[in-house]
């Protein structure tokens, strides 16, 4: 039988003493709400999707080759190729300049790794000379891994409007820093990844 996300209460759900109301359902939604009853599951929800080994190894190797290019690590994700319709809107890359503008020489030896879907967009940055593909050797199946990691190594993460990078950023347990972009500001803003909707 079928549950909206609504029906059934995920959330209370993760808690220790709770009911398996939803076991045996097949759950739809967009699971896209807010974040904040999730927090007390936060490092659970870490060591679950990065407790693995494989997952351990290939980070490490991510996050060595980050830390050789700079001591800050900064992260964009800027998706462009299914997006750009209806709630999938995009941010303009000039929202992240002006904000890369104002943090930048704040900065101890920063990186810019920039992930993205649309090579074409790092030209863009280039007077903060960013760095993209880390030239590991790809994942079968999943050439996006080295992006994600990435985002979930950065200290200062700017995602995009995305659940890819949201999800990065409910990962990265260590960035003293999270913004997004916001529509109505016409800017990116501080959101906290554990207390904010998705």
């Amino acid at each position: 039988p079928r549950l909206s996300e609504e029906e059934a209460g995920l959330a209370t759900g993760l808690s220790p003493n709770a009911a398996a109301d939803a076991a045996g359902h097949d759950i739809d939604g967009y699971f896209c709400g807010d974040t904040s009853p999730l927090a007390s599951q936060a490092a659970a929800f870490r060591q679950l999707f990065t407790g693995g080994r494989r997952w351990r190894d290939r980070f490490d190797r991510v996050q060595a080759r980050l830390r050789q290019a700079g001591d800050t690590v900064v992260a964009l994700h800027l998706r462009r190729g299914d997006f750009g319709w209806g709630p999938f809107w995009i941010a303009p890359e000039a929202w992240y300049l002006e904000w890369l503008d104002g943090l930048w020489p704040s900065l101890r030896n920063p990186v810019l790794y920039i992930a993205t879907d649309d090579p074409g967009l790092v030209a863009a940055f280039a007077r903060y000379r960013p760095v993209t593909a880390l030239g590991l050797p790809p994942v079968d199946g999943a050439d996006f891994l080295d992006d994600f990691q990435a985002l979930c190594a950065a200290d200062i993460l700017a995602i995009s409007n995305s659940t890819f990078s949201f999800t990065a950023s409910l990962l990265n347990g260590d960035a003293t820093h999270y913004f997004r972009p916001d529509r109505a500001q016409a800017r990116l803003l501080p959101y906290q990844p554990w207390a904010s909707p998705v």
